[in-house]
């Protein structure tokens, strides 16, 4: 009994860093502000205004993801709860990363919808010149690569990683049950 409950009181301390980390580089980030309802983001000519606990809660999964992550891969993933508690950190921390995807799509639609406006803009506005000049070559529009195109693919990659190592971690933890299985048997 006592074992239980100094493994859950361990258990819970590594939870409680992860938290304290949060809350200090959300402070270290936003400062004063970040103990807030809402969280304002400045981002060159946009200013988000986001409710603080999504991002806390976000940044709460990857901290413990990362700290438990290394924790048990330190212990050779041979604890059960412990990755449990890896396992389910690691499918928030892909939910999380498929939900800000979808928002940065959000982000790449607006932006090629407002290229095409202003695009449509220009080219109504602009002076009639006399004698028409049928012969002006228009050079063709330099296709370049979005930020947010970049984003997208590098959350596919994140997510792709965090897959691998959840896999890794079950390979391990199989392995580690199997080899204790061994050792008993033969006891």
């Amino acid at each position: 009994m006592m074992n239980k409950s100094k493994s859950f009181l361990t258990e819970f301390s590594w939870l409680l860093l992860s938290a304290l980390i949060t809350i200090l580089v959300l402070t270290l980030m936003f400062g004063k502000d970040a103990f807030q309802k809402n969280l304002g983001i400045d981002l060159h000519d946009t200013y988000f205004v986001t409710p603080s606990i999504p991002v806390y809660v976000t940044l709460f999964i990857i901290v413990g993801f990362i700290i438990y992550y290394i924790k048990e891969f330190r212990k050779k993933f041979s604890r059960k709860t412990q990755n449990l508690i890896t396992i389910i950190l690691g499918l928030l921390f892909l939910v999380s990363l498929t939900r800000i995807s979808q928002v940065v799509s959000s982000f790449k639609g607006m932006e090629a919808a407002y290229k095409s406006q202003s695009q449509n803009e220009s080219t109504a506005k602009g002076w009639k010149v006399y004698p028409s000049l049928p012969n002006l070559k228009i050079p063709a529009p330099q296709s370049t690569v979005s930020l947010y195109t970049i984003l997208e693919y590098l959350m596919i990659l994140v997510q792709v990683i965090i897959a691998s190592l959840l896999l890794k971690l079950g390979y391990n933890w199989g392995k580690s049950q199997r080899d204790k299985s061994v050792i008993l048997e033969r006891v």
